[in-house]
């Protein structure tokens, strides 16, 4: 399977040439982060003044709800956030493609990693749309499974593209370790869950609940969440540099 995408992914990026070669992918990592925390900010804003809340009470896919907590009407929250995750869904992956096509090389090692990268990434967008389709209130469980999707999918996906990043002499070095921070929140995020789901809570119960004992995982879920806009703004920079 690794074999057959090292020989689809270079087609793959070949076919959007045209878009690559009169705009520099490091300008969509940029747009991801923008899209994405512009996102967060206008639905913030929308459901805060229905539901005022804090990153210690609120997990970040209440604000796609399309009611809050106490049963109100979120304030269009919902709908906001899901355009905004399509457009954030779309500069992502013109992103990848291009961070894909411009880290393939000789070096199989290189080309493994950024294969094993794009299947996770298949899964992030996934969940993206998923999230996007099926908001916390109205479909609780398939929300759940599509946002474990995401965070399974984004986490391994930057993993994988941050090694691919270290063996590529052109990049700074440091980077791509610095950039590991992010899947570690990750983990430390998923890690949370465990203790409650010792106790017998399942999944759903855990992301509806609005209890403080949640409040330690809901604030490494935004860290994480605020992390991955943050890796896509940094690449993006490093590379409008690199090819200058």
């Amino acid at each position: 399977m690794i074999k057959k995408l090292n020989e689809f992914l270079p087609k793959m990026g070949n076919r959007l040439n045209f878009i690559y070669e009169k705009i520099d992918y490091g300008y969509f990592g940029i747009l991801s982060m923008v899209s994405g925390i512009a996102t967060i900010l206008i639905c913030s804003l929308l459901f805060y003044s229905v539901e005022p809340f804090t990153i210690l009470s609120h997990w970040v896919s209440n604000l796609g709800g399309i009611t809050t907590n106490s049963g109100e009407f979120s304030n269009f929250s919902n709908v906001v956030f899901s355009i905004g995750l399509f457009i954030t869904a779309l500069f992502t992956t013109l992103f990848v493609i291009g961070l894909i096509k411009d880290l393939l090389s000789s070096s199989s090692k290189i080309n493994s990693l950024l294969s094993i990268g794009f299947i996770f990434s298949l899964l992030c967008l996934g969940g993206i749309i998923g999230v996007a389709l099926f908001d916390l209130k109205g479909s609780p469980f398939i929300h759940a499974f599509t946002a474990m999707f995401f965070f399974l999918g984004s986490s391994f996906m930057v993993f994988f593209y941050n090694l691919a990043i270290i063996f590529d002499e052109r990049w700074p070095y440091g980077i791509g370790i610095i950039a590991i921070f992010v899947p570690f929140s990750a983990l430390i995020f998923s890690l949370s869950f465990i203790p409650h789901l010792l106790q017998g809570k399942g999944i759903v119960e855990l992301i509806l609940s609005t209890g403080p004992e949640f409040a330690f995982s809901r604030v490494w879920e935004w860290i994480y969440i605020i992390g991955l806009f943050a890796w896509f703004f940094v690449i993006g920079i490093i590379q409008l540099f690199l090819n200058k």
